[in-house]
């Protein structure tokens, strides 16, 4: 029962850290979209990035 109830925590934990990922990918998209200068666009990369890096480890 532990070990089913242990698998169900880990599956949600690698949802919840997918849907973070998803979510940091999508904003960096919207910003890079709206940006209006190229450096306005690597900035949302960077930010991107982060954000994408900041999903992974948690």
């Amino acid at each position: 029962m532990n070990l089913a109830k242990e698998k169900v925590k880990d599956a949600a934990s690698e949802a919840k850290a997918k849907a973070k990922i998803t979510q940091a990918k999508v904003a960096e998209k919207t910003e890079a979209a709206t940006a209006r200068s190229h450096d306005e666009r690597e900035l949302a990369h960077e930010r991107g990035k982060a954000k994408v890096a900041a999903g992974q480890a948690s």
